[in-house]
């Protein structure tokens, strides 16, 4: 089987992060999506499907099946405008989020596989345990976070004086005009640098009001970092309260209680940060790509057949 892969990594990815990076564990070429001319193959998959996938852009090669591996959830994906027509033109869409499914079944995919992003877990991994410090909290990114509920929670463990210290990384998060004492933000980390963030925090703090899958959240439960994150979307697609805590509850105190939990460097924390590192080991790009081989042998050899996940 020919398979090919159209689309590259985004300039707010990371070097060692992003899906694109599955290209390198299957063994297979990523062309760059802005090629009109596209390469012969038995299966095309447009692996960021919600970017760059338009039928009309491409010349596309006669008897290859086409794939769409899509990343945003249904409130993104519909504003993005991709009408049933679209959808019904690939023999086959990938979701990376159990939430995303129902978006495509109104559409009518005609096949729908829910697969895994992976991490890369030789890269992101635990630092010594003295690299970690007590009540350091750590946020990466700002597409689709809870900024709102991020600051509300940072004003309010400034006011009752407690010891965390807020840490932000991010190019493009809404920030306030006067940043409240107990955060500092960070931006245009190199991979080294960013790893380093993600050993040092006691805990991941990720406010989301949405979420499919979380390059982020990956990254810190590589580095054995706990979490705790809003149970959205498809996040326990991912994670679940083995490693971390997962709260809907939009009351500050709640998290707060939760943010002092975990980052008290207790047993208990220490707990959660093996056990995200061995979510994390689930996610590793050899095992992602090893179960995803089989399904695009499956769609090149049968088509638009079913509605499956793996």
């Amino acid at each position: 089987m020919r398979l090919k892969l159209i689309g590259g990594r985004f300039p707010h990815h990371a070097t060692h992060s992003g899906y694109h990076r599955i290209a390198e564990f299957l063994g297979v070429e990523c062309h760059a999506s802005s090629d009109a001319a596209l390469p012969a193959a038995d299966l095309l998959d447009f692996i960021y499907a919600d970017a760059c996938y338009r039928e009309t852009r491409f010349r596309l090669p006669a008897g290859s099946k086409l794939v769409g591996t899509f990343h945003q959830p249904p409130s993104i994906l519909a504003r993005l405008g991709f009408i049933p027509a679209l959808v019904k033109s690939l023999d086959a869409v990938m979701v990376v989020g159990s939430a995303q499914r129902g978006y495509f079944e109104q559409r009518g995919a005609r096949r729908i596989e829910t697969v895994k992003h992976g991490i890369d877990c030789s890269f992101f991994h635990p630092g010594p345990p003295s690299m970690t410090q007590r009540h350091r909290v750590l946020t990466v990114g700002h597409w689709l976070r809870d900024m709102e509920l991020y600051f509300r929670v940072v004003r309010q463990a400034a006011r009752w004086k407690l010891p965390l210290a807020f840490h932000l990384v991010s190019r493009g998060a809404a920030l306030p005009c006067a940043l409240p004492a107990n955060c500092i933000v960070h931006s245009d980390l190199d991979d080294l640098k960013l790893r380093e963030q993600y050993r040092r925090a006691a805990c991941l703090f990720l406010p989301l009001v949405d979420v499919t899958a979380c390059n982020a959240l990956l990254e810190a439960i590589a580095c054995g970092t706990p979490y705790l994150a809003s149970d959205v979307g498809s996040v326990r697609d991912y994670v679940d309260e083995s490693a971390g805590v997962l709260l809907a509850n939009g009351k500050e105190g709640a998290w707060i209680d939760a943010l002092m939990a975990l980052t008290r460097l207790t047993v208990w924390r220490r707990e959660r940060s093996a056990a995200a590192r061995a979510l994390a080991l689930r996610l590793n790009w050899p095992a992602v790509a090893a179960a995803i081989k089989p399904v695009y042998a499956d769609i090149a050899a049968t088509g638009s057949l079913q509605i499956k996940r793996i």
